[in-house]
C-alpha cells in the first residue's frame, strides 16, 4: 500500500524529468482541481490557465472519453494545451497538462515552442515511460493485488486508492460503479476476503503512517487528512490493524530512526 505523499513526490520528479527532456511546460492537477506541481510555466501562462479554466475544461472533456485518451484546448488558432490522465487506467488520480505549444512554425518563439501534431502522442508516451520507470510505480506493480479481481472490484479499489481522503460510503461506491449496493458488498467480500469498510480503513491507516512519521501534525489532523471523521475512530481502527495506537507507532519509529 502506498500513500499520497509518495505518489505526489513521484509526479513531481516525473514532471522535472519530462521538462528537462522536452522543454515543454507541464503541470499536474489533482482530481479536485488543485495544482500538484508545475514546471516551465511563466506567470503569464499561469494566469491564462486560470482565465481559461484549463483544468476544469480538460477534466470535463476527458471524463467523456476513456482514461487513456487525450484532449486539446486552444488558446487561439495555433496555441494549444493538451491534457491527459496521470494514470491511463484511472481518471480519479488527476490530470497532466502539457503546453502551451504551437503547431505552426511561424509562431515558434522563446515562449511558445513549436511541436508538430505528430509528436504529441510521443510526448504523452514519454511522460508515462518516465512515470513507469520510477521506483514508486515499480513497487506499485510489484505489490499490486488487483490482477485477479473482477472489473467492478478493480474499479472500486482504484477509486479508494485515489479518493481515500474523501467521504466514501457504500452508497457512493455503488453509485460510482452503477451496481446494486448489496451485490457489491457480497462481491467485494468474496473476492478480497474483507468487507468494504475493512478495506477502506486499511488503506487510510497505511496512508496515514507516512504522515505520522514525516510531518509534525497533531493526530487529529492526520486522521482528518486520510478521511477519518474523528480521532477516536481513527485511534480504534489504527490499533485494530497495527496493534498499536498512532502515537505509539509514531514514538517507536522516531526512536528507531
Amino acid at each position: 500500500m502506498f500513500n499520497n505523499f509518495s505518489e505526489e513526490k513521484c509526479i513531481k520528479e516525473s514532471l522535472d524529468k519530462f521538462y528537462f527532456c522536452t522543454n515543454v511546460p507541464v503541470k499536474a492537477y489533482r482530481n479536485d482541481g488543485n495544482s500538484i506541481y508545475s514546471k516551465g510555466y511563466t506567470i503569464h501562462f499561469e494566469s491564462l490557465a486560470d482565465q481559461f479554466n484549463i483544468c476544469e475544461n480538460l477534466s470535463k472533456k476527458l471524463y467523456k472519453k476513456s482514461p487513456d485518451s487525450s484532449v486539446n484546448i486552444f488558446y487561439d488558432t495555433h496555441v494549444i494545451v493538451t491534457g491527459f490522465s496521470i494514470c491511463p487506467n484511472n481518471l480519479n488520480r488527476g490530470i497532466i497538462i502539457i503546453g502551451p505549444y504551437t503547431t505552426s512554425k511561424n509562431m515558434n518563439t522563446k515562449d511558445i515552442l513549436y511541436k508538430p501534431k505528430s509528436c504529441i502522442a510521443h510526448l504523452i508516451t514519454l511522460f508515462y515511460n518516465i512515470m513507469n520507470d520510477s521506483e514508486y510505480i515499480k513497487l506499485q506493480k510489484k505489490f499490486s493485488t488487483t490482477a485477479n479481481y473482477s472489473l467492478h472490484i478493480k474499479k472500486a479499489i482504484e477509486y479508494v486508492d485515489s479518493k481515500f481522503y474523501d467521504p466514501i460510503s457504500l452508497d457512493v461506491i455503488a453509485e460510482y460503479l452503477n451496481i446494486n449496493r448489496c451485490y457489491f458488498c457480497n462481491l467485494f467480500k468474496k473476492e478480497t476476503g474483507k468487507t468494504f469498510s475493512q478495506y477502506l480503513n486499511q488503506v487510510r491507516i497505511e496512508r496515514s503512517k507516512e504522515l505520522l512519521l514525516t510531518k509534525d501534525l497533531p493526530i487529529i489532523e492526520v486522521a482528518m487528512s486520510v478521511g477519518f471523521s474523528s480521532q477516536n475512530y481513527y485511534n480504534m481502527a489504527f490499533k485494530k490493524i497495527t496493534k498499536k495506537t498512532p502515537l505509539e507507532f509514531r514514538n517507536e519509529n522516531f526512536q528507531e530512526n
